[in-house]
């Protein structure tokens, strides 16, 4: 419905500023991409007479015949065809004769972007897969891919594996504004504790993965403007330039990273990822440590943890009887070491009673305004 609020409002951008229909609508890219594939709707590229390539948008088209924002709605839904999208699962067979990675990138390219015949929108895609993640065998663990940051660093979803404690946060951003200024709001967000809940220390599992172009990274160049004279020069120069803008505005990270997926070894990449979250498994080893220290000198002392317990339950009535009684009414009559004599010599049920009567009671008269008989 947005995306035919959006069509409708005469408001509608060229096909080719696609940084601008997300802003316009308020729509993700990545919907509005997975809605055009789902119902055909897309931006086509035809040749003109004069050899000119003219973008044709059918979505814009359709809108511009109907123009009744509820009817395109309901023209788009149909178009997905949704009751012929009921598919929720797709396992491999060898029958298919490709590759699994292969088979796997293939289909969740086609499901992710709206492509695939028989499935929906998805929510959220699981995979599994036999083979150990990350090749750790030792360790389980689970990746997380989100949605892209768009124009807006609120986002719930990234701020619940900020409070996540057994969770790394890997932070992407491209090449060129490394590191973009919608990551450092969200980090920014994050470091100032604006998310509910305990949160984690920031720097300890917030990195940032840079993915640069084939030879971008030979763009970069030095505070005299001096280019880098490689590809390893230019990260360098980048993870310098990424360090001093986080620092500047006091914001934590875990370190960067630069990954080209068209030309770098991705063993590299994976050893920084295995070296974040063992970052996060030695703050879980040191929170239980502590907790095991304590338990064990709790164990060790209990004796003496079990005594001063006592005193303090026997301490708590005495020192609420204090603090009702700070002020002793003035009292006449003998005082000094004929008391304990005295009490010594007197049955215990006259001690009770003299107590009660604040030292009243013939028997054991220390106030001294008992009537002599």
């Amino acid at each position: 419905m947005e995306f035919a609020v959006f069509l409708t409002g005469g408001i509608a951008p060229e096909p080719t500023q696609e940084t601008d229909e997300q802003d316009a609508q308020g729509t993700s890219k990545e919907i509005i991409r997975v809605i055009r594939n789902m119902s055909g709707l897309t931006v086509d590229r035809e040749t003109q007479p004069d050899g000119k390539r003219r973008p044709i948008d059918r979505a814009k088209n359709l809108a511009g015949r109907l123009n009744d924002a509820s009817a395109l709605s309901g023209e788009i839904m149909a178009k997905m065809r949704l009751p012929q999208r009921t598919k929720r699962q797709l396992w491999y067979s060898e029958i298919s004769g490709k590759e699994p990675l292969l088979w796997l990138k293939e289909n969740f390219e086609q499901i992710n972007k709206g492509l695939h015949p028989e499935f929906s929108m998805p929510k959220r895609i699981d995979i599994t897969v036999p083979d150990e993640i990350l090749g750790k065998e030792d360790l389980s663990i689970c990746l997380v891919d989100t949605r892209g940051i768009d124009d807006t660093a609120e986002r719930a979803d990234l701020e619940s594996h900020f409070r996540a404690s057994g969770t790394a946060m890997v932070l992407c951003s491209a090449f060129k504004n490394a590191p973009e200024p919608e990551l450092q709001q969200l980090l920014r967000v994050a470091a100032d504790g604006h998310i509910d809940g305990d949160i984690p220390d920031v720097k300890s599992k917030a990195a940032i993965l840079v993915l640069p172009h084939p030879a971008e990274a030979l763009t970069a160049a030095d505070e005299q403007g001096t280019p880098a004279n490689s590809v390893e020069d230019g990260y360098e120069l980048k993870g310098d330039e990424v360090e001093w803008k986080l620092a500047s505005q006091k914001l934590p990270y875990a370190g960067a990273e630069f990954f080209n997926v068209y030309e770098d070894d991705p063993q590299k990449t994976v050893d920084f990822l295995l070296d974040l979250v063992d970052g996060v498994r030695d703050r879980h080893r040191s929170k239980l440590r502590e907790v095991i220290n304590g338990a064990t000198a709790l164990i060790n002392n209990f004796q003496e943890e079990e005594d001063r317990a006592v005193y303090a339950q026997a301490a708590r009535p005495i020192w609420r009887w204090m603090a009702k009684n700070h002020d002793i009414d003035g009292l006449t009559g003998p005082w000094g070491g004929n008391l304990i004599s005295g009490i010594n010599q007197a049955h215990a049920s006259s001690v009770r009673a003299s107590i009660r009567r604040r030292g009243d009671w013939c028997n054991l008269d220390y106030s001294g305004r008992c009537p002599k008989t």
